[in-house]
């Protein structure tokens, strides 16, 4: 099996892998599969150096589970740690044999049924234009504050027609010592800690030349802008 990759090369000869590719027991390991997908996504997650990380497990199945070395209910426990909560899980399936209600328990974030092998190209091209769109959801505000001393709080909204797509997030930040120089520069990469109430010293950020201050989340809201 060919690992995670950015590599396009890779991913192509993983594919001509598959082509050829003779199981040696050919009975339908769905649950176990799901299961076994779940650590192996975690466990390259884990590995990962890049700040924002996202995973996505997408299954494709052209047959129910007939090895039966794990339940459906084993499956269904697997999927609910706590240590998966934030992967998106999409499910695909092929043939007469697979049911839509049993591909449900799999992709919570969405299932395609392709009842004839025709299908399975707009099936695989629903999901994945999903994804993209869910790795476009996400953006990064940069703002430079005019206070230089005390403790301030700015709020930020996003607006959106759709009440869902709404929200809002405050920040407790302390201005002491801020100001020039060095110059504020909005575009500069920010480096901070991503789990929320985490305080963020910018003093040892921005080095002994730089000036300090500390942010802290107060809270927080999903917001998206469509």
């Amino acid at each position: 099996m060919t690992p995670f990759t950015e590599s396009e090369g890779a991913v192509s000869g993983g594919l001509d892998g598959l082509r050829t590719y003779k199981p040696k027991d050919p009975s339908t390991n769905l649950h176990g599969a799901v299961m076994e997908g779940l650590k192996e996504l975690k466990k390259s997650l884990d590995k990962e150096k890049k700040p924002l990380k996202f995973g996505t497990l997408v299954v494709f199945t052209d047959g129910t589970d007939r090895a039966a070395r794990f339940s459906r209910e084993d499956m269904k426990q697997e999927l609910l740690k706590e240590q998966y909560k934030d992967y998106e899980i999409y499910a695909i399936g092929v043939g007469a044999e697979i049911k839509k209600a049993g591909l449900g328990d799999i992709g919570r974030d969405g299932t395609e049924l392709a009842t004839e092998q025709a299908g399975v190209k707009q099936a695989f091209e629903k999901v994945a234009d999903r994804i993209e769109r869910h790795t476009k959801r996400f953006y990064l505000l940069s703002y430079c504050t005019p206070a230089r001393k005390g403790t301030h709080t700015v709020r930020i909204v996003a607006n959106s027609k759709n009440p869902k797509g709404s929200g809002d997030l405050e920040w407790d930040f302390n201005a002491d010592g801020f100001g020039p120089p060095p110059d504020c520069d909005p575009n500069t990469p920010p480096v901070f800690p991503l789990k929320t109430g985490e305080v963020v010293d910018t003093g040892k950020i921005q080095g002994d030349s730089g000036s300090g201050g500390k942010v802290k989340v107060k809270a927080s809201a999903s917001a998206s802008v469509n």
